[in-house]
């Protein structure tokens, strides 16, 4: 349904998944990781970690989980492709 989690891999899981979100962000790989996919904003810093405002955020994401999970294959589909063009370049050179 949807998924929260810390640990970089298990956000990378759920986006593979079209799984919805929301990181309890400790690490700037986290952060960096939701820029370079179109995920910015799926994340509370641990320093501003306010449980009532993250219940809020799951219960959104739950109330609208079709369209979270259409954003979330459209980003993935999107980084994908950008991955495979990084990899060409590279091996054409």
């Amino acid at each position: 349904d949807v998924f929260i989690g810390q640990r970089l891999h298990s956000m990378i899981f759920a986006a593979c998944t079209y799984t919805p979100f929301h990181t309890i962000e400790y690490e700037p790989k986290a952060s960096d990781f939701l820029l370079t996919t179109g995920f910015e904003g799926y994340s509370t810093k641990t320093d501003e970690l306010d449980v009532k405002k993250v219940f809020d955020i799951i219960n959104n994401l739950y109330s609208n989980i079709e369209q979270e999970q259409v954003k979330s294959f459209k980003l993935v589909r999107l980084a994908k492709k950008e991955q495979k063009n990084c990899v060409d370049n590279i091996l054409k050179n």
